[in-house]
C-alpha cells in the first residue's frame, strides 16, 4: 500500500478573474464555455445504483477535456422523482489534478436547487441560487460530493496520486445541506492498489466518512467501474465494462506482408531520442522509407499526448498499414516526452525539435534494408511544418506528406481556434463579453510583439480571463520555442520546395480546418492534394459527429492511408 503523505498541491490560486465585477455563476460561465467549446467529450458511462440487491436509479456520467481543464459530468435518475445533474472542474495534467470550478442542479417533488462552487486561494465560494445565500468554506482540500449523486465518488481518484500517496484527507461538504449548515466532513482516503474487475484493469481506494466507502475506477480516465458503501447495502456498478483497448482493425486492403517492431535511440544535442522502427518482413532489400513526425504537445511515437487520457494511436495505425505493404517506418517520442529524455534543463526552439526530425531519418537512411533514395518525411498537424523545416536539409528527399497540417503561422493558427472560443462566449452574453472578441486580437497583438522583440509581456493592459492569460503566459515563458514558432509559414515554406508532396486533410477537421490544406496548396501548385470527407484531425472517421480522437474502437481511415501508400509507391 503507498505511503500517505500530507498534500499541498492544491494551495494556490486557481481562479482569478479579472474581467470587472462579476457574481459567481458568470465566473462559472466563463468556465464552463471555455471548456466545453471545443473540449474532446469521452465516451458516456452508463451506472446502475443499487440498494440491498434492489435497483433504486441510474446515473450517466461524461468526461470532456480542453488541454489541462478536465470536467466530469453526472445526470442521475433516483426513484422517487429525484434528478440530479453535477459538474466538476478539474486542472491539470496527469494526477493529481486540482478542483477549479462545480455546479449541483437537483430537482425532487419537494423543490429544487441549485449550487455553485468556485475555488480560491483558502476557500470554497458558494452560491445558492434563488435563495439570496452566498458564502465561503474555509480551509484545504474541500470536495463536495452530494448523496444524491454517489457516483460522484470517483472524483476522489482525481485528486490522488497513487504513487506518492496524496491527499491524506479530504474535507467532504454535501451541497443539498448547505441551508442547513457549512458542515465539512473529513474524508480519509488510501490507495489499495491495481484490482481486477469483470476483466477491467482499476486502481482501487478505500475511503472512510465515518462508515467505508470502496471506490474501482479504470486506469485510463479514472471513470467509476464499481462503488460499494457495505453499511447502507449500496453497490454502484457500470451496465457494460470500458470497451477493450485494442480490437482488431477494420482495414480491408492490408497488404501481404507481416511487419516486426525494433527500438531505436539517437543521442542529439539536448536529448536523447528512442523511437521504433517498423520493419516489412520478407519485403526484399531497397525498401521505401518513412520518418513519421508527431503533432504538438508532449506527444509519443504512438500519437498519444499527455494532456489526453487514452490512446489515439493514429502514428501506431500509419506504421502498421504502411509496413504492411512493404514500407519501413520509423517514429519516435518527442524530446522530453515518453522515453525520449532532456539532457538540458534548458528550454528547446522550435528549429530542435526540426533537427531531432532530421537526426531520426538520418538515423532511418543507414539502416541496411532500406533505400536512401525513398525517403520520405510524413508530419501531423504542427508535426507537418517540422517536417517542411527538416526537409530543407535533404536535398535528395523523395517526398513529404503533410497530414492536417497548418497552411497559416502557428500564431495566427492559435489566434483563430481562441477567437472561436471567446466569440463563443460573446454570444452567449453579449453584455458582459461583447468586448473579449477584440479584446482578444488586441493583447495577442502586444504580445506576439513583445516575444519578437524580447521584450515583457504587457500583462497589465489585458482584460481577459484567466485562463487565457495563462495560455498568453505559457507562450512567454517559453520563448526560446515560441519565437520561431509563431513566425514559421508553411505556406511559404511549402512554395520554397520541388519534391512530390503530399498534402492530406480531412473535411470533418475542426481543429485545424479543410481550409489550411487549400491555402497550402494554393502556395505549391505542384503538390498532390486529398480530401477525404468525414476524417477528423487525427485521421480518423467522425462523419457529422464530434467523436472523442482516444475512444477505443476507432482507427485511421483507410482511405487516408491508401493514399499514403500510392504517394510512396508511385
Amino acid at each position: 500500500m503507498a505511503k500517505m503523505v500530507k498534500s499541498s498541491v492544491w494551495k494556490r490560486n486557481i481562479w482569478k478573474p479579472n474581467v470587472g465585477k462579476r457574481t459567481l455563476w458568470q465566473q462559472m460561465l466563463v468556465v464552463v464555455a471555455l471548456l466545453l467549446v471545443i473540449s474532446s467529450p469521452l465516451a458516456a458511462r452508463e451506472l446502475i445504483i443499487l440498494q440491498a440487491g434492489q435497483e433504486m436509479g441510474r446515473a450517466e456520467q461524461t468526461v470532456r477535456i480542453q488541454g489541462d481543464t478536465v470536467s466530469l459530468m453526472t445526470q442521475t435518475s433516483l426513484f422517487g422523482g429525484v434528478e440530479a445533474t453535477t459538474m466538476f472542474m478539474f486542472q491539470g495534467v496527469g494526477f493529481p489534478k486540482q478542483p477549479l470550478a462545480y455546479r449541483l442542479d437537483l430537482k425532487s417533488p419537494g423543490g429544487a436547487m441549485v449550487v455553485d462552487m468556485l475555488w480560491q486561494e483558502a476557500a470554497v465560494e458558494y452560491e445558492i441560487h434563488g435563495m439570496g445565500r452566498q458564502g465561503e468554506l474555509q480551509g484545504q482540500n474541500i470536495l463536495p460530493l452530494d448523496n444524491m449523486a454517489l457516483t460522484d465518488y470517483a472524483v476522489l481518484a482525481w485528486i490522488f496520486d497513487e504513487m506518492a500517496g496524496q491527499p491524506e484527507s479530504v474535507l467532504l461538504n454535501v451541497p443539498s445541506q448547505l441551508l442547513q449548515g457549512e458542515t465539512l466532513v473529513p474524508l480519509h482516503l488510501q490507495f489499495l492498489g491495481y484490482d481486477d474487475v469483470d476483466g477491467v484493469e482499476t486502481l482501487a481506494f478505500t475511503g472512510d466518512v465515518g462508515v467505508p466507502v470502496h471506490i474501482w475506477v479504470d486506469t485510463q480516465q479514472r471513470q467509476l467501474v464499481k462503488m460499494t458503501i457495505p453499511a447502507q447495502g449500496i453497490e454502484i456498478t457500470a451496465t457494460e465494462p470500458p470497451p477493450p483497448l485494442d480490437v482488431e482493425r477494420p482495414w480491408t486492403q492490408m497488404g501481404p506482408y507481416a511487419s516486426a517492431d525494433r527500438d531505436v535511440e539517437q543521442v542529439v544535442p539536448g536529448a536523447k531520442l528512442t523511437g521504433t522502427l517498423t520493419l516489412p518482413l520478407d519485403a526484399g532489400p531497397d525498401l521505401p522509407g518513412v520518418v513519421l513526425i508527431a503533432g504538438s504537445g508532449p506527444t509519443d511515437r504512438d500519437g498519444n499526448s499527455a494532456m489526453l487520457p487514452g490512446r489515439i494511436d493514429n502514428l501506431k495505425d500509419i506504421a502498421e498499414y504502411l509496413a504492411s505493404h512493404g514500407i519501413a517506418v520509423l517514429r519516435y517520442d518527442k524530446r522530453g516526452t515518453g522515453s525520449s529524455a532532456l539532457l538540458s534543463q534548458e528550454t528547446p526552439s522550435f528549429q530542435a525539435f526540426a533537427d531531432d526530425a532530421a537526426a531520426m531519418m538520418e538515423l532511418l537512411a543507414a539502416e541496411a534494408a532500406v533505400d536512401e533514395q525513398q525517403l520520405f518525411f510524413a508530419g501531423h498537424s504542427e508535426g507537418a511544418v517540422l517536417a517542411l523545416v527538416a526537409a530543407e536539409q535533404f536535398p535528395d528527399l523523395a517526398g513529404l506528406m503533410l497530414l492536417s497540417g497548418p497552411g497559416r503561422t502557428m500564431g495566427e493558427t492559435v489566434r483563430g481556434q481562441l477567437e472561436e472560443q471567446v466569440e463563443y462566449l460573446a454570444d452567449m452574453d453579449p453584455e458582459q463579453y461583447g468586448q473579449l472578441p477584440s479584446e482578444l486580437h488586441r493583447a495577442l497583438n502586444l504580445t506576439y510583439a513583445a516575444i519578437a522583440a524580447a521584450e515583457p509581456v504587457p500583462y497589465e493592459e489585458f482584460q481577459l480571463p484567466s485562463e487565457v492569460t495563462q495560455f498568453i503566459q505559457s507562450l512567454d515563458m517559453q520563448r526560446p520555442f515560441t519565437k520561431d514558432w509563431l513566425i514559421t509559414d508553411p505556406a511559404a515554406l511549402i512554395a520554397t520546395l520541388d519534391l512530390p508532396i503530399l498534402i492530406l486533410h480531412g473535411l470533418a477537421d475542426s481543429q485545424v480546418k479543410p481550409d489550411h490544406a487549400y491555402q497550402l496548396a494554393a502556395a505549391q501548385m505542384a503538390a498532390h492534394l486529398v480530401m477525404v470527407p468525414g476524417v477528423d484531425h487525427v485521421l480518423k472517421y467522425s462523419g457529422d459527429a464530434i467523436i472523442p480522437y482516444q475512444e477505443p474502437g476507432r482507427f485511421v481511415d483507410e482511405r487516408v492511408l491508401q493514399a499514403m501508400v500510392r504517394f510512396v509507391q508511385e
